[in-house]
């Protein structure tokens, strides 16, 4: 993208915005606490950032998953270079959620699997998230109906 610049000896194009050396890329930092009673917190920290292939833009998309398996909706982003995948059960509209909400949300465990057949290899709780990079096509559902999700998926 250009603009005008005025200058004493006329009206000059620049360059605005990142040069064109850039590429787009992902970038992750993560913080996993552990900790046992009576310590300190143990901290993993995972960082990395790479650069993307594609300046593609990328898919978000709300989910209702059911109990019966369906292959991930990636949109346009046919081979995605990563896939977040967040569990939306668990977050209540009350400030304090009844004993009986708290144990329904619990329920609403997102199941993923990688590949046309097979039981799930990863499990996704209520309100946590599962971050991946997918080798082959990425089947997900609910052991309960109606559960709620959001993914990303990153080109």
């Amino acid at each position: 993208m250009s603009r005008l610049l005025p200058t004493p000896d006329g009206v000059h194009p620049i360059n605005v915005g990142p040069p064109a050396s850039l590429k787009a890329r992902v970038t992750v930092v993560e913080h996993v606490y552990h900790q046992l009673p009576d310590e300190q917190p143990l901290e993993i920290e995972a960082r990395f950032s790479r650069y993307l292939d594609s300046d593609e833009q990328l898919y978000t998309r709300r989910l209702k998953l059911s109990t019966e398996w369906e292959l991930l909706d990636t949109g346009w982003v046919h081979k995605p270079s990563t896939i977040v995948l967040r569990n939306e059960e668990g977050k209540f509209t009350q400030v304090k959620p009844t004993d009986e909400e708290r144990a329904e949300a619990t329920k609403h465990v997102v199941e993923v699997r990688v590949g046309d057949e097979g039981e799930a290899q990863w499990y996704v709780p209520c309100g946590e998230s599962f971050r991946g990079s997918p080798s082959r096509p990425v089947y997900v559902r609910s052991r309960v109906p109606h559960t709620r999700a959001t993914i990303w998926a990153i080109p």
